[in-house]
């Protein structure tokens, strides 16, 4: 009788580890990870696209209307495919053009930023418009939203659609053309015109 019941007392222990093993392990591997962060999921106001470029997610939610973000993604991506599409077409007939929709992007809008603006200053009874240099944040806005406004107000064909001409105007701001450059440079003339007042910012 003694080996049956060294018998049943080894597949009682064999029980007691196959239940416990599992569970010390579990703990082992907690205190193991408990000083490693846990990843998280991106938020929401990050891009999902093949992009991840803040510049350009901040430019699709600059264009955004209506909560429509898809559809400004598509309209972005549209446009860049329009100015490499463009672009190539240059390079085929012999032309020396920048091929990277991206790049020209990035330059565009660098070429769009102004470096002074104004602010409206009460002096009195009147309100002046005192030159005053921009932010590096009110920089990009400014350049993000001349180029989106001069593509919606842009008259071109009448079939003519929406990333047709952002294309259009962010080739032309490449290359310091275009109607988002004009407002560029109305801004600088409207500080050239006011330059008399710059001293009413320290006052």
């Amino acid at each position: 009788m003694q080996p049956l019941v060294r018998t049943f007392h080894h597949i009682r222990v064999s029980c007691f580890l196959a239940a416990e093993i599992p569970c010390i392990a579990r703990g082992y591997c907690e205190r193991q990870t408990q000083g490693l962060q846990q990843p998280q999921p991106p938020g929401s106001h990050e891009d999902p696209s093949f992009l991840y470029d803040p510049v350009a997610t901040k430019f699709i939610n600059c264009m955004m209307w209506d909560g429509k973000k898809n559809l400004s993604i598509q309209i972005f991506r549209n446009a860049l495919a329009r100015v490499k599409e463009m672009q190539l077409k240059k390079v085929a007939d012999g032309k020396d053009a920048e091929t990277d929709p991206l790049k020209i992007f990035h330059v565009a809008l660098r070429n769009l930023r102004p470096t002074i603006g104004t602010k409206r200053i009460r002096r009195g009874a009147r309100m002046y418009q005192v030159p005053m240099p921009l932010t590096e944040s009110r920089c990009s806005f400014l350049a993000m939203k001349w180029l989106i406004t001069a593509s919606r107000d842009k008259k071109g064909e009448k079939n003519e659609r929406m990333y047709q001409k952002l294309a259009v105007e962010m080739l032309s701001a490449y290359q310091n053309q275009g109607d988002a450059m004009r407002q560029k440079l109305d801004l600088h003339k409207q500080v050239a015109a006011n330059r008399a007042y710059a001293s009413f910012r320290w006052r």
